[in-house]
């Protein structure tokens, strides 16, 4: 890997006679995090969940309900294809226990996480 360095006269501040700063990296490229899908859930929730979520890139899409206590796992959207786009998702959970869940996605192999308290 090579990298790009400046060396910096510090001779006026002792006890330093030098200081090197790494200022860029060549050949080592950073891929930009994938922020094609985002979710809300409306929080704190009854016997009615309502998921918003959009994805700015087509892809396969599963969500789960779980108990953040028990571990207990609802489905919410079974694996799906879906488009770009905004949606909405609502689904009677009147029949859960309350407590505090987690929301959570898999959109395109990535894992999204939002918390959620049920009264």
């Amino acid at each position: 890997m090579a990298t790009t360095t400046t060396i910096v006269d510090n001779e006026d501040c002792p006890p330093s006679h030098t200081y090197e700063q790494i200022i860029g990296t060549k050949g080592c490229p950073v891929p930009e995090p994938c922020v094609c899908f985002e979710m809300m859930a409306v929080n704190p929730f009854g016997d009615e969940l309502s998921l918003y979520y959009e994805a700015t890139e087509p892809g396969l899409l599963e969500m789960v309900l779980v108990h953040q206590v028990s571990g207990q796992t609802t489905q919410l959207i079974s694996p799906t294809q879906i488009s770009a786009g905004s949606y909405l998702h609502q689904q009677n959970v009147g029949h859960l226990p309350t407590g505090s869940y987690a929301v959570v996605a898999l959109f395109r192999g990535e894992q999204y996480a939002k918390s959620a308290i049920r009264f």
